[in-house]
């Protein structure tokens, strides 16, 4: 596949991730937490998720260093599409 489509840049669906943070979290964290991924996933741009990015990893990196792993690890593949301008999202 990579050979046929060298030059397209990967993408990560926030979705599961967003399920696999969660359950690297407290109970009493996850509803915070997920309305944190949220604001972050839904950014119109990647000079908007970038700060959403950090203000989860500074929230929750002490306390849930594993669910902050889990994230911080694929953070290009899953902020490429904030690299998109919105109109492209339809």
């Amino acid at each position: 596949m990579w050979q046929v489509y060298g030059e397209t840049r990967r993408q990560r669906c926030g979705v599961p991730k967003t399920g696999k943070v969660l359950n690297d979290l407290p109970k009493g964290q996850q509803k915070q937490a997920k309305q944190h991924l949220h604001e972050m996933w839904m950014a119109a741009s990647r000079q908007e998720a970038e700060p959403a990015f950090d203000d989860v990893v500074s929230a929750y990196g002490t306390k849930s260093p594993k669910a902050v792993e889990c994230l911080s690890k694929d953070r290009d593949v899953l902020l490429t599409f904030d690299d998109f301008p919105a109109e492209h999202w339809v």
